[in-house]
């Protein structure tokens, strides 16, 4: 499992008398389902954490994806990317760059981070 996946297990009250129970998941552990609605080109309404990206999105917010082609990616857009560890980063896009074959990369920053992240290729760009 790549370090940048942790997994939660929520235990059920047994005292709980309800007959609904609440079970949390953390998005990192169900991002190929998310990347499967977007492909179906519907939404996903997902909570977000880390404070990477801070002020302008916080520890615990939920935020409503959606798919776009890498094409109409510009700088300064939000964006969901996977790299190649496996790892799902939701980053504001501060680099694109065409190599001489046509074929791009692109490279994004959490607000609240000195560094950006590794560049990523299309393939990466959810």
């Amino acid at each position: 499992m790549p370090s940048c996946v942790s997994r939660s297990r929520s235990k059920m009250n047994p005292n709980d008398k309800s007959r609904h129970s609440l079970l949390r998941v953390d998005a990192r552990e169900v991002f190929g389902l998310v990347q499967d609605i977007l492909e179906r080109k519907l939404l996903a309404n997902v909570r977000v954490t880390g404070k990477s990206m801070t002020p302008s999105i916080r520890d615990g917010d939920s935020v409503i994806l959606k798919h776009f082609s890498p094409a109409e990616a510009g700088l300064g857009d939000i964006v969901l990317t996977r790299s190649a560890e496996n790892c799902y980063l939701l980053h504001r896009l501060v680099r694109i760059r065409t190599k001489g074959h046509g074929s791009r990369t692109f490279q994004t920053k959490g607000d609240a981070l000195l560094a950006p992240d590794q560049p990523v290729s299309e393939k990466g760009v959810l």
